[in-house]
């Protein structure tokens, strides 16, 4: 998306390339996400061992801040599963276009953008408490990460924004007693 400088263009002046190129990414992205937010919530914890089920509780204290900024788009699952898995389909079979447009689901490169974020932090965190366990992983996901530079933001409050809620994670690692914390400045080496 940086490379094709979709932050630089109106959305208007894109081509027909430009368009299809940017919504198959922008679905990716809010499917990759939506399976993220399943797993989190609902096997992240009860599929874990035992001996690492406290841990795993202390990261979603720590993190909820940032994933309660996650689930400010409501619609990510419907999203999902009403138009990029089963296009215009509501409750498996209805058939429906009245929905189109009224998702709550991030919409601008920008949105994207604060996603990307957002789960960056949260893997941090994890990262950070599961360290000895995650060398490995930790060494295959660093070689996937884009090392071109940030685009111009949008919103002027995107990097004072980020800083607080990194501020706030870190005041939560440091009230349980972690010896992690986030480097504020590492987040936005994305």
């Amino acid at each position: 998306m940086i490379d094709n400088e979709y932050h630089k263009k109106e959305s208007t002046k894109w081509s027909k390339k430009d368009t299809i190129h940017y919504v198959a990414l922008s679905f990716y992205i809010i499917m990759d996400v939506n399976s993220y937010l399943d797993e989190y919530d609902n096997f992240f914890e009860s599929g874990a061992e035992t001996e690492f089920k406290p841990r795993i509780r202390i990261v979603k204290k720590i993190a909820k801040p940032v994933v309660d900024r996650l689930r400010k788009w409501k619609d990510i699952k419907n999203f999902r599963n009403q138009i990029i898995a089963h296009p215009w389909r509501i409750n498996g079979s209805e058939f429906s276009l009245k929905n189109l447009g009224l998702y709550n689901t991030p919409r601008t490169f920008h949105d994207l953008l604060y996603l990307q974020t957002y789960l960056e932090i949260v893997q941090t965190v994890i990262n950070a408490e599961f360290e000895e366990e995650s060398k490995h992983v930790n060494q295959y996901i660093s070689s996937l990460k884009n090392n071109s530079n940030t685009p111009p933001v949008a919103n002027p409050n995107f990097e004072s924004e980020i800083r607080t809620l990194v501020q706030e994670i870190n005041e939560r690692c440091k009230k349980e007693s972690r010896i992690y914390y986030i480097d504020e400045e590492a987040i936005f080496i994305l």
